[in-house]
């Protein structure tokens, strides 16, 4: 769970695990390379599909579908002989070895560098206003 998004990234409720995490492992596996899902489908359909079987209307949200994808991902009995694969155009599984080096995991690996340049680049800028306010306290 990550601090100060806790409505969005909490452990899944016990409806998402029994409605719509086994409805998202439907429609998934209906995607392959060629025909990757994104977000908003991802939502849309399931949406449907539980209002339609259940009566009921669910709310589900962008982040909350990012983080069924994680739960997916880190159990692979869900697609025992495929990764759950991501890119610019949405979510597909793939068993293809080099597509998933080079191409899933190379995406997950520039986020988390460009995720990481961002957090240098802010502590440089914590850093500087410390060392100006210590400098400002010893000339005055």
């Amino acid at each position: 769970m990550l601090k100060g998004f806790e409505d969005y990234t909490h452990e899944l409720t016990p409806d998402e695990r029994q409605f719509i995490l086994p409805a998202m492992v439907k429609l998934l596996k209906l995607h392959a390379v060629d025909d990757p899902i994104n977000n908003n489908t991802i939502r849309d359909t399931i949406r449907r599909y539980i209002d339609g079987k259940h009566g009921q209307r669910v709310k589900l949200t962008p982040a909350r579908i990012r983080k069924i994808i994680q739960t997916l991902r880190k159990s692979p009995h869900w697609f025992p002989d495929h990764v759950l694969c991501s890119g610019g155009s949405g979510y597909f599984l793939s068993n293809d070895v080099e597509r998933i080096k080079n191409e899933t995991l190379s995406h997950l690996n520039s986020r988390i560098n460009s995720q990481i340049e961002t957090r240098d680049d802010i502590e440089r800028q914590l850093n500087h206003i410390i060392e100006k306010r210590m400098f400002q306290k010893t000339i005055f």
